[in-house]
């Protein structure tokens, strides 16, 4: 007499349900994520990025900086790039030292901290009280990286204010959030709407 098998083994099952789960991954991993649009939670990014990158300048004793658009940022850092021979003149050895450095993304573990904001989001920048111009400053960015925030291996750093500004919805008024950096290395988060 044959047994026949109705149904299907457990293992059959099993594949089936990891299957789905990967698909219910992916599909989750291709919407947009709130936490993204929330203004609070990308204003606090910022915020921790560069007082990491501040860390990180003063431990390791090297320069890093911050790169402001007005649709993203970037942490980057000083590293030396090929080493050029020594000539004889002082002035010769200046320029050949400069060119021997170059600002290049930092790499946080083996990740480029920078973040490229939703178009509802757009950041301002003043360095030490004076507003700067994002839009001509993103302009030149496809050419070189210069940063406009320095972080010194001293612990100092450009004094700076962000404004993290998200444009105002249907359902939502804008809302504004102020990053501030001192000399002395103090960065704070200000909730601008808390503030009035």
């Amino acid at each position: 007499m044959r047994f026949r098998q109705q149904g299907f083994t457990l293992l059959e099952i099993m594949v089936v349900i990891a299957i789905m789960g990967l698909i219910a991954v992916m599909v989750t991993m291709t919407m947009p994520s709130e936490r993204n649009n929330n203004a609070m939670d990308q204003a606090e990014t910022l915020k921790e990025a560069i007082r990491l990158a501040a860390d990180r300048a003063l431990i390791e004793g090297r320069m890093m900086g911050v790169i402001i658009n007005t649709d993203g940022w970037q942490i980057v850092t000083l590293r030396s790039i090929e080493k050029q021979a020594r000539s004889t003149s002082l002035l010769d050895d200046y320029f050949a030292i400069k060119a021997s450095y170059q600002w290049q993304p930092w790499l946080y573990r083996r990740l480029p901290l920078q973040r490229h904001l939703s178009p509802s989001f757009r950041l301002m920048l003043n360095i030490q009280g004076m507003p700067v111009d994002l839009y001509s400053y993103d302009d030149k960015r496809d050419v070189e990286l210069t940063p406009l925030i320095w972080l010194y291996p001293s612990g100092e750093i450009t004094s700076f204010k962000i404004t993290l500004l998200k444009k105002a919805t249907e359902k939502q008024s804008a809302i504004e959030f102020q990053i501030t950096g001192d000399a002395l290395g103090n960065i704070k988060l200000i909730d601008l709407d808390k503030e009035m």
